[in-house]
């Protein structure tokens, strides 16, 4: 994986509990494994009961405990982060605001790798965190280095890749990692043949592999680097 020796630590934002798995969780483990040390700021307060037949309180608590188990899973030792932005609202909250969420993580942990939604999903709160990033880790700031961007989106062949550069990382060892954080969510969890069920997660996976000659990769878009 390019540019690892210059990378110390990464911050992967997440729109809600599990786009960080399903979209970036074997580079995650690769990069723990690797030595570098990950954090996750996850944007909303996982407020969302729409599935749940419990009350708002305990979905909330059941989404944030396997959101730290996940990341336990993954061997990411930082404490779980949440802006406790509104769900399904990040596209209606100011994005100075959401921004500003994200340029304080990026002043306490100094990363010079993010990792970030796409702007190419469907969900709208993605693209709001994909361009609210954009502005927080702007290279005028002179910390991020590099900022790539996954798609957890349910139909991520709208996403990634397509017109523009791309990047393949080979997660072959750390598939195992990816499947057992995606197995922490539960409540998210769906059967096959849906995209957010663990078959489709590892067929993707696998897909992409297939296509570096690998076991297993995952696709980033390359917003902008710093050579």
């Amino acid at each position: 994986m390019a540019h690892t020796e210059t990378e110390t630590d990464a911050l992967v934002i997440a729109a809600h509990p599990d786009d960080e798995t399903i979209g970036c969780g074997g580079m995650i483990a690769r990069l723990v494994a690797e030595g570098h040390g990950v954090s996750v700021l996850v944007l909303t307060r996982c407020s969302i009961q729409s599935r749940y037949a419990i009350p708002l309180d305990a979905a909330t608590a059941r989404r944030r405990a396997e959101f730290a188990l996940a990341l336990r899973r993954l061997g990411v030792s930082s404490p779980p982060a949440f802006a406790e932005f509104d769900e399904i609202g990040l596209a209606t909250t100011p994005q100075d605001r959401i921004a500003g969420a994200i340029e304080r993580m990026i002043s306490v942990m100094q990363p010079s790798l993010v990792l970030t939604h796409s702007d190419g999903d469907l969900n709208q709160d993605h693209r709001a965190a994909h361009m609210a990033t954009m502005v927080a880790a702007r290279p005028s700031h002179g910390v991020v280095k590099r900022v790539l961007c996954y798609s957890s989106d349910p139909v991520p062949w709208r996403a990634l890749p397509h017109a523009r550069g791309c990047v393949f990382v080979d997660v072959s060892n750390h598939l195992a990692a990816k499947m057992d954080a995606a197995m922490a969510y539960t409540s998210e969890l769906r059967p096959h043949p849906s995209p957010r069920s663990l078959e489709f997660i590892e067929a993707l996976a696998r897909l992409h592999g297939a296509m570096i000659g690998r076991a297993a990769a995952e696709v980033f878009e390359v917003a902008w680097e710093i050579d």
